[in-house]
């Protein structure tokens, strides 16, 4: 017995030993480089509404219920949150901002057990992109210091981190490409929905780009109205070619239209028909032949995003210029297809 006794103060003594030395804290730190500004980035982490978008602990329940505390984005601001067993209950409040460049936040938990922890989202400029590092710092009194010696905290929780900084990547970089311009325009991703457009087709001058126009309109629009065609849509017009050295260009007159059975076409006209696909499109407000800066703005984003536009580069004449005598008026919607 007394052994017993003996091998029982033994083993508290090397309990309270070792919960004398093992470590009361742990750490969890994530980064990922974030292609947007310091601004969008900032919102993203300063503001708490926002923080719940992109935080990887919606994912277990999307019934969780959020309320907010005080003016969000400064200090003293708190979100408390209550959900199922996997996210338990507690709130986390601001307790330090540093404009565009650091948040800090006191985490406390409440169920499944009582805990305080430290997070911080942290930005730091590289030469080609923005870091964010989302930083945590967990404290374990003793006993349970102890268990946390068996369990891996960075395994545990490193994953949800990289998650939930994927999240904030990928809404921050689709804000910054529609926040941007480009020459002053946006320029916005679509879906171009295709279909057959009766056309005239011809490699001329860009000088003759006007007559043209003007020859193909008669021609094309005579066909459809003689044989009862419906129309699809809009006036289009489609580049195949655009040399700017030889003042060339392969240029279409196209108008989408609705066949319910085949037609005999004849020369000039032809059926041109383009399969679905996607679209980046800018609308341009103005003379047509003043349109060229939309198009090297478009140019410009296609450099940077290295894609590849498909052919015809299409431009779509929402406004009939008989109608309206207000060139700043008239709208063209300038579309490039995209695989």
């Amino acid at each position: 017995m007394k052994k017993i006794l003996i091998i029982i103060v033994i083993l508290i003594v090397v309990v309270l030993a070792v919960g004398l030395i093992a470590p009361k804290t742990y750490k969890v730190e994530r980064t990922v480089s974030i292609n947007a500004s310091n601004e969008i980035i900032f919102e993203q982490i300063s503001q708490l509404k926002n923080v719940d978008t992109w935080s990887p602990w919606r994912a277990y329940d999307s019934a969780m219920v959020t309320t907010y505390e005080g003016t969000d984005g400064t200090i003293g601001a708190k979100s408390i949150w209550e959900g199922n067993e996997d996210v338990g209950k507690g709130n986390m409040e601001i307790s330090n901002i540093i404009p565009n460049e650091k948040v800090d936040l006191i985490v406390t938990f409440i169920e499944p057990w009582e805990s305080t922890s430290e997070t911080s989202y942290i930005i730091t400029k590289t030469d080609s992109a923005i870091n964010v590092t989302w930083s945590f710092v967990g404290h374990n009194s003793f006993p349970s210091n102890i268990f946390a010696l068996f369990m891996n905290m960075d395994e545990m929780l490193g994953a949800d981190f990289e998650k939930g900084l994927n999240n904030l990547k990928t809404k921050c970089e689709m804000l910054a490409s529609s926040d941007k311009t480009y020459r002053g325009y946006n320029i916005i991703e679509i879906e171009f929905a295709g279909g057959k457009f009766i056309a005239v087709k011809k490699t001329l001058k860009m000088e003759e780009m006007t007559s043209f126009f003007e020859q193909a309109a008669g021609q094309v629009m005579g066909f459809i109205q003689a044989n009862n065609i419906e129309m699809a849509g809009t006036v289009h017009g489609f580049y195949y070619t655009w040399n700017e050295e030889t003042q060339e260009s392969e240029s279409a007159f196209a108008v989408p239209v609705k066949l319910e059975k085949e037609v005999k076409l004849a020369s000039p006209l032809e059926i041109i028909e383009i399969l679905p696909t996607k679209a980046v499109k800018i609308e341009y407000f103005g003379a047509y032949e003043k349109s060229g800066e939309a198009h090297y703005a478009m140019d410009e984003y296609m450099k940077e995003k290295n894609i590849t536009h498909l052919l015809p580069v299409v431009e779509e004449y929402i406004t009939d210029p008989s109608q309206e005598p207000d060139t700043s008026k008239w709208q063209t919607n300038i579309m490039y297809l995209i695989p």
